[in-house]
């Protein structure tokens, strides 16, 4: 183990969670996103929420899923973990492209730390330096916690859970953890290194445009499928695949979830990206509405597959009448994919 040069304890300030009383937030399944809008919280950079339809939307949040790429990307590991293409190196990978793209957006150089020797130096260095870290695969091996202090000479962490599926970070004590061990068990580290004054806000939209578009053009992230190569597979599952793939894979709950939520964060951004690009407003509202058009296609594909609400049982997902629907749903939700991609890329090419 190193050697341990620091305060024995330490702890940064975080938000009041009496601020989100009251609201009700709208989704924050994705965690990068996610600790990355709650660590700006936690710094007093400048944040601001929409309601609609009752929902408490934060527009950080919505231009941190697309500056990440994740608004605009997919790929599904449990479907590659049934295909035998498990790479769990790779997938570090991808969510350290999700930190430092979603970071930069906010002025930060990020950086993602692999290696277990010096994680105590850099990790208390970022705390003194007054910001959080993100750890990466921890308590369990998709889940992600916001770290804001430490005891035990570092050897215990303290902060705070995103994970997929849960809500978003508020700093609320039922979020707050203690993980001892937490710095040598972790997958990664998440680091912040640099801060300075971020690009102006146009400047900043078009810079996830141009990424996304390079995100969507793309089959393959290493040996995963992305994108309409997924949606290929996805279909071509529920066609012909047997029934333990299906369930094993997770191909209804929860990557229709996945999907919906990431497209429809990019739908938004792209309403977003339009009232600051008017001259370009034709084809991100297009692609907006596409984008929508996916997301109310899960929620199509739950209802066909016997659910009602996200998160309620499908019990139609492997019966063989009802698995062609299903199919043709993913297909249409593709279709819709690849035009999105086509009007963005048109979009990125003239920003």
């Amino acid at each position: 183990m190193e050697e341990f040069a620091g305060p024995e304890s330490f702890q940064l300030g975080v938000p009041d969670p009496s601020r989100y009383a009251g609201q009700r937030r709208a989704p924050e399944d994705c965690p990068v996103p996610n600790a990355l809008r709650a660590a700006a919280e936690m710094l007093d950079l400048a944040s601001d929420v929409d309601v609609h339809d009752g929902w408490t939307i934060d527009r950080t949040h919505t231009r941190l899923m697309a500056a990440s790429g994740l608004a605009f990307d997919l790929w599904w590991p449990p479907l590659e973990g049934q295909m035998g293409r498990t790479d769990t190196a790779l997938e570090v990978s991808l969510w350290g492209a999700e930190l430092v793209a979603g970071a930069a957006y906010l002025g930060f150089n990020a950086e993602l730390l692999v290696e277990q020797a010096p994680r105590y130096e850099r990790a208390v260095a970022c705390l003194l330096n007054g910001w959080p870290l993100i750890v990466f695969g921890q308590p369990e091996p998709h889940q992600f916690v916001l770290v804001t202090g430490y005891e035990d000479e570092g050897y215990t962490l303290i902060g705070f859970l995103a994970e997929p599926g849960g809500r978003g970070i508020v700093f609320g004590p039922d979020q707050r953890l203690h993980l001892p061990g937490g710095l040598s068990r972790a997958r990664a580290l998440g680091l912040f290194t640099d801060w300075s004054e971020p690009a102006p806000e146009v400047d900043r939209i078009m810079a996830a445009l141009r990424h996304g578009a390079e995100l969507m053009s793309r089959s393959r992230a290493g040996a995963y499928l992305t994108n309409q190569a997924l949606f290929d597979a996805w279909a071509e599952a529920l066609e012909t695949g047997e029934d333990a793939l299906v369930h094993q894979a997770f191909l209804g709950d929860p990557l229709i979830w996945e999907l919906a939520e990431r497209r429809w964060y990019g739908s938004l951004f792209l309403k977003q990206a339009a009232e600051h690009r008017p001259d370009l407003s034709e084809p991100l509202l297009a692609a907006a509405a596409c984008f929508q058009a996916e997301h109310d296609l899960m929620y199509e594909f739950n209802r066909t597959a016997g659910g009602v609400n996200p998160g309620d049982p499908l019990p139609l997902l492997v019966e063989r009448e009802t698995r062609p629907k299903l199919a043709a749903i993913v297909r249409a939700a593709q279709a819709k994919d690849a035009q999105a991609a086509g009007l963005i890329a048109r979009a990125a090419d003239h920003s």
